[in-house]
């Protein structure tokens, strides 16, 4: 996989190298986000050593390791321990060298808590030479920022840095698929389906009609990510019994549509027949994987507004989930009707990729007022897409509009009533439309200082 969009991370990276004495370096993130090209190229032309931990016990896996560095050329003594190994990674080149550690956790793992004292140890025998840069990198979010944060900040000065890789945002998807087919809605439809993960944008293509690579992505035998579970959750989950259940309810569709995307924790209660306590346990660790989040509810009106609403994090589980999980039937009439449900099921998409617009215009000083605060506000009788905030109590809001006959008067009748719902009366309206706004709607804004009519042609992709 090629580098997508990670020129901020590449960046820090080159400044922790070039840095004297610098040391060890964690690299973190899901599945799917491109830390391996982002650790390649930035190991590109530097000496460069790249070992993948097991699970094994610390004996097998220094053995692994004394092999693989001896077939480098690098001179490893008999029966090297990890601090022989990385003395000699140190010693291995005049320049300053890249050492890289994959999938460390498997290391902490399969050892005991003495282990860790010892592998550090070790560690700084050969950063004390001043020509290594030790670089960590993992997938699995909950293992480093619980268990690992809590081991290396005892470690001192050894650690020069943590590096979270989070997924792109959808302008990186537009630049990615720039020189593709897709047009705009169909650009939309891969975020809500793929999110900011590069990994799965490359399993997508840029070649194919939207359709038949939609298609080969999910649906197809062997698809890639047919089954994400697979990728996303059993290598760090147990009892997945439970996680799915939960999974199943917090994405599965409702009898009455909600005008959120997710599920009250009484409605889990309800539908799992779990404890509430039980459920928040397993929540919580879904939420350390980047599995799930609770939703950020604005915090005005709160005694209006749904509280304790879960909704999924992760787009690729969210939309496994939602229709291919507990599906025996035909795939072909699946695949059929989910075509036809994807403009509206994208909605939260469009959304997400309209309140990356607007925090990096407020960042650009391209707003009326820079926001202090950002997120929806879900009500019990409304919803507002977007409100924002400035640090002088000035409120911004926004709606958004993917209908394929524009921004209609109904969506400005919702949208007015849901301000009045949340009792904000905001200086400034924004409302993203991706295909225009019916006559009815021009004309009743028409000449109103502080409303904002924003269309297709700000993320400069043609939607025709």
């Amino acid at each position: 996989m090629k580098l997508i969009g990670r020129e901020q991370e590449l960046s820090t990276l080159e400044r922790y190298y070039a840095k004297q004495g610098s040391g060890l370096v964690v690299v973190y993130g899901e599945r799917l986000l491109g830390k391996e090209s982002l650790i390649r190229a930035f190991g590109a032309g530097k000496p460069f050593l790249y070992l993948h931990a097991k699970p094994l016990s610390a004996l097998a896996q220094s053995s692994v390791w004394a092999r693989e560095l001896r077939g480098q050329g690098i001179a490893v003594p008999k029966e090297a321990g990890f601090a022989e190994l990385f003395l000699a990674a140190a010693d291995s080149g005049r320049e300053k060298g890249v050492l890289v550690i994959a999938d460390f956790e498997h290391l902490f793992r399969t050892s005991g808590p003495k282990f860790a004292e010892e592998f550090f140890e070790a560690l700084k025998k050969a950063l004390e030479k001043g020509n290594l840069m030790v670089v960590f990198t993992s997938s699995s979010q909950s293992f480093v920022e619980g268990r690992l944060l809590e081991t290396v900040a005892s470690q001192g000065k050894l650690v020069s840095g943590i590096l979270k890789v989070k997924p792109l945002d959808f302008m990186s998807l537009l630049d990615y698929f720039e020189d593709s087919p897709y047009n705009l809605d169909e650009c939309i439809q891969i975020y809500s389906l793929l999110g900011g993960y590069p990994g799965a944008w490359e399993m997508f293509g840029k070649t194919l009609p939207f359709r038949e690579a939609f298609f080969n992505v999910f649906f197809a035998e062997g698809a890639p990510l047919g089954v994400p579970e697979e990728i996303f959750l059993e290598p760090y989950l147990r009892e997945l019994a439970v996680y799915n259940t939960i999974l199943y309810w917090i994405s599965a569709p409702r009898e009455a549509e909600t005008h959120y995307i997710g599920r009250k924790l009484n409605d889990l209660f309800d539908l799992t027949a779990y404890s509430r306590p039980k459920i928040l346990v397993y929540i919580k660790q879904l939420i350390s994987i980047g599995a799930v989040e609770k939703l950020r509810n604005f915090p005005v009106s709160e005694d209006l507004q749904v509280k304790a609403v879960y909704q999924f994090a992760n787009p690729i589980l969210r939309f496994y989930y939602t229709y291919l999980f507990a599906f025996e039937g035909d795939k072909n009439r699946l695949f059929a009707e989910i075509l036809f449900r994807l403009p509206g099921y994208s909605r939260e998409a469009f959304r997400k990729a309209c309140e990356e617009y607007l925090r990096k215009a407020s960042r650009a000083g391209e707003l009326p007022i820079p926001l202090n605060q950002l997120s929806g506000w879900v009500g019990k009788n409304g919803s507002l897409d977007l409100l924002g905030r400035s640090s002088d109590d000035v409120y911004l809001a926004a709606t958004i509009s993917g209908e394929a006959d524009g921004f209609s008067e109904s969506r400005l009748n919702y949208f007015l009533m849901s301000l009045q719902k949340a009792r904000v009366a905001p200086a400034f309206l924004y409302l993203f439309s991706l295909h225009g706004y019916s006559p009815e709607v021009t004309a009743r804004l028409y000449g109103i200082e502080g409303i904002y009519l924003m269309d297709e042609s700000i993320w400069q992709k043609s939607s025709s």
